[in-house]
């Protein structure tokens, strides 16, 4: 029965039911979790006044206004700047001062990711090949795209609706899978590549908590304090940091579910660049693993029931299993951050001692 039980864990772990049981698990467990701060990562974020005060309430956002907030971001000493914010309007004036903004500080730009599977196309009605390509940033396109340090905000809903994985890469057609915007950030603007297959390796996010887990800081409270003296020095809470600066203004359309409630995308890849950073990732065991658990678990109580007094082993074994269930995907998520359903197989062991 142990063994059954195990083998069937084992290969419904991959269906639709499976999935949907664990990911709702998984929410109860970080929503159980309590909220741990960063002290790697900072927000700036661009609220509603910001946007009716900075910049108008006009979209796309007025570069020299985010060249402008950039520049406070350089000043302030953070270690590296990332900038969720379109930028595919961006003309060359626009850009023509951007190395004395950044200070020479490595910047990280958020691209867009564009598929075209229409039926139709460029081809005059027949089915067009899928025209994935990286959008514009910068105001830069195509192959000269590869200069600009950039990364995709690369997120991969599920069945539900609720961001729970990222693509560390992305994989585009007939080129080398190119950096995900989180992963670009913690590995810099350095002549490295990405590593993997680029699709199909969703990872689990670590996310620490709400919002909260991070320093969060207005623009507009930004371009404030960096004209205030000792901003330039290192007390002020961006110093050391990975800065991001993104939108939490309602015209961005950049709210998402996630098991920690909705969450301005800026605050996804915060939570994401923690996900990366060596200790934040979440490390998932193979199946092999889980299946040998199972069975070790399922065995260990099997024979303890076995020593039991016969008119004593039923009622045991319902209420120790009961807390074993619980117990085992506690340690599991504990462990590795990860929800493991050990149900199966210690129903195993009622249905062998009734």
């Amino acid at each position: 029965m142990v063994l059954l039980a195990a083998a069937a864990t084992h290969f419904m772990e991959h269906t639709w039911f499976f999935r949907h049981m664990e990911n709702s698990n998984l929410d109860v467990w970080l929503g159980a979790k309590a909220p741990a701060a960063s002290d790697r990562v900072f927000v700036v974020s661009i609220t509603d006044d910001d946007y009716k005060e900075l910049f108008g309430s006009t979209s796309p956002l007025k570069p020299q206004q985010v060249l402008e907030i950039i520049k406070a971001i350089a000043e302030s000493g953070a270690t590296r700047i990332g900038v969720d914010l379109d930028t595919s309007e961006w003309s060359a004036d626009d850009v023509a001062g951007l190395a004395a903004v950044t200070q020479g500080k490595p910047v990280i730009w958020a691209r867009e990711y564009l598929e075209d599977d229409s039926p139709t196309g460029k081809n005059g009605g027949h089915k067009a090949e899928n025209n994935s390509h990286m959008g514009k940033v910068l105001g830069v396109e195509g192959v000269d795209g590869d200069a600009v340090c950039s990364g995709v905000p690369a997120y991969l809903p599920d069945e539900d609706g609720v961001i729970r994985h990222y693509e560390p890469m992305v994989a585009m057609p007939g080129d080398a899978p190119k950096f995900s915007f989180a992963a670009r950030m913690v590995a810099g603007c350095g002549p490295k590549k990405p590593e993997g297959r680029g699709a199909g390796e969703g990872k689990l996010i670590n996310f620490l908590g709400d919002p909260k887990a991070f320093g969060h800081l207005s623009a507009g409270a930004l371009l404030k304090l960096a004209k205030t003296e000792g901003w330039k020095g290192t007390k002020n809470p961006l110093n050391g940091h990975f800065v991001l600066l993104g939108g939490a203004f309602r015209a961005a359309r950049d709210k998402f579910y996630t098991p920690s409630g909705r969450m301005d995308g800026v605050d996804i890849i915060a939570h994401t660049i923690v996900s990366e950073l060596p200790g934040g990732e979440v490390k998932s065991p193979d199946d092999t693993f889980f299946f040998a658990v199972d069975v070790a678990l399922g065995l260990c109580l099997v024979a303890g029931g076995w020593l039991l007094p016969r008119k004593w082993a039923l009622p045991a074994m319902i209420a120790i299993v009961t807390v074993a269930a619980f117990l085992a995907s506690w340690v599991a998520f504990q462990s590795f951050g990860y929800f493991a359903s050990f149900v199966p197989v210690l129903g195993g062991v009622l249905t062998h001692e009734l």
